[in-house]
């Protein structure tokens, strides 16, 4: 009796190693906004965006997104809504609608609804939304230029991979496809901390290239928080990828021009126009 007392005292229980935390979906109410410049489609296009992120419990998660602008020398501006679940560690799936509207023509209207993911693997990112887009037709006649903008029903997808080759610097290569048409696309962003503070500055530039097409915007971003982290931990932990400066392409991708009267010249474009494909005419 002894002995079997002295061996039981001589076993010692360990405890279980803790299991990991997963982190929140949304690291508290955050949210990001910036302005930029350049052009889309041969047109100067100038806008800022902004965006809200609210967690909804621990693994859920929303975002409202917003963008006001001018393009093609017309007002645009852009309302979207993400709603998600994310584990940081990993990916994110959720829902996306979006509306926009361009001040042109008597007004354009593009809606979006689809589906969003994002994959987390070391340093690289897979991210991309895959759904449908719709909208109305506009036609008006400016002296010899008949213009057309008409968004039809049909799929569009934003499909992105990134890669970080630092915590605070992200360089990505892409495909889009919207309007009916599809772009390569290349991109980079950098983040720097703003002294004295727990937010966050960024420098960051987007491209898009297509088949006699290209459009290239640059601009500033600040990142507001509830607390100091790098570019990486902003992307997973806070707020999803604000994609609404895409719409320009939506609209430049849906556009048309043609001249308005055709007697007596050869039928050639008037300037500023050029051969469309599929015939026609579209703004240089």
């Amino acid at each position: 009796m002894a002995a079997t007392s002295a061996v039981a005292a001589d076993v010692v229980y360990k405890k279980a190693p803790p299991q990991p935390v997963q982190l929140p979906a949304v690291d508290g109410l955050n949210g990001k906004f910036d302005a930029f410049g350049g052009s889309a489609n041969h047109h100067g296009y100038y806008a800022g965006t902004g965006s809200l992120s609210v967690p909804v419990g621990q693994q859920f998660g929303v975002q409202f997104d917003g963008l006001a602008g001018s393009y093609r020398n017309a007002f645009l501006r852009a309302l979207a809504t993400h709603v998600f679940w994310r584990n940081p560690s990993q990916g994110l799936f959720g829902l996306y609608g979006s509306n926009a509207h361009l001040d042109r023509l008597g007004g354009v209207d593009v809606g979006k609804f689809g589906t969003e993911g994002a994959i987390y693997v070391g340093r690289a990112t897979l991210e991309g939304i895959v759904g449908v887009e719709f909208g109305n037709s506009r036609t008006a006649t400016t002296g010899n230029v008949t213009e057309t903008i008409d968004i039809k029903t049909r799929f569009f997808d934003r499909i992105s991979l990134g890669y970080y080759l630092t915590d605070n610097l992200k360089l990505a290569i892409g495909h889009r496809y919207t309007g009916g048409k599809s772009a390569l696309t290349l991109g980079g962003e950098w983040g720097f901390a703003v002294p004295g503070t727990i937010h966050m500055g960024s420098a960051f530039v987007e491209s898009r290239l297509a088949s006699g097409d290209a459009s290239v915007w640059a601009g500033l971003r600040m990142y507001v928080g509830q607390k100091s982290k790098s570019l990486i931990r902003r992307h997973r932990e806070d707020d999803p990828v604000n994609v609404l400066g895409d719409e320009a392409g939506t609209l430049g991708n849906s556009s048309s021009s043609s001249p308005a009267t055709t007697g007596g010249g050869g039928g050639g474009c008037p300037p500023g126009f050029g051969p469309a494909p599929g015939g026609g005419c579209q703004g240089l």
